[in-house]
């Protein structure tokens, strides 16, 4: 069995001027009122502007699952627990959400970003512990010490290059083995967790995400990471 519990898309770029002020929050709530979120103020630390907290503008769903943060120098966009009930379930509801919202936000304003990035994490349960030792058999290709004492928590890092069209990128896959509480329940879980990072290359800083590019991107990102995945999960169920 397997639960997602984080989609997150990021926009960088500099939106440093959008404050929260009543004019900026005005101007997007009723461009946004199809989703309906929520607006609200978070604080942000952002050591290129000082040491002082920022005033940040966010929205959030009623069951505040689903956030929008207009930090100083990235739009992000999560889903948290995207399993349960909420404004999207599926990746795919999330990401045209996230799509609306970054092109509401991107004409209100004049912007455009200079990299993006997609990030999910999913948490396979129910193994037995031999079952988690082959899985790290598999992914690691452990030393000798830690065949005779097996870890109980590790975390394999596959960081690789990749592009599409002009742009090049960065596909990260984090597998590892992971245990605690899940969804604030006392019982505890023992599982495998793999965390994707898919995210454009951070030479390339020129402002050229509008929302035709950042969709074009997501369709890429998506593409890419469900054929990861489903390698992944074939090693998972071998």
């Amino acid at each position: 069995m397997s639960t997602n519990v984080l989609y997150q898309v990021n926009v960088f770029g500099e939106f440093i001027d959008i404050e929260p002020i009543p004019d900026n929050i005005m101007k997007l709530m009723p461009l946004l009122s199809n989703l309906q979120l929520m607006p609200n103020t978070i604080q942000e630390i952002n050591p290129n502007y000082g040491l002082n907290p920022l005033n940040r503008i966010a929205f959030t769903s009623a069951n505040i699952n689903f956030r929008v943060e207009i930090n100083s120098d990235k739009i992000a966009i999560f889903q948290n627990s995207p399993n349960e009930k909420g404004i999207s379930n599926s990746l795919e509801d999330f990401l045209h959400n996230v799509e609306i919202v970054i092109d509401v936000i991107l004409k209100a304003f004049s912007k455009k970003g200079t990299r993006a990035s997609l990030i999910t994490d999913t948490l396979y349960l129910d193994f037995e512990l031999e079952k988690l030792n082959a899985i790290y058999d598999k992914v690691s290709n452990p030393l000798d010490y830690f065949i005779e004492n097996r870890p109980f928590e590790w975390t394999v890092r596959n960081v690789s290059r990749d592009e599409y069209g002009s742009e090049q990128t960065n596909v990260i896959l984090d597998i590892g083995r992971t245990q605690g509480s899940f969804n604030n329940s006392a019982k505890r879980i023992d599982c495998i967790s793999g965390k994707f990072d898919i995210n454009t290359i951070f030479e390339n800083k020129n402002e050229r995400f509008d929302t035709e590019s950042v969709r074009e991107f997501l369709i890429y990102a998506l593409e890419k990471r469900n054929s990861i995945q489903k390698q992944l999960e074939s090693i998972l169920v071998g």
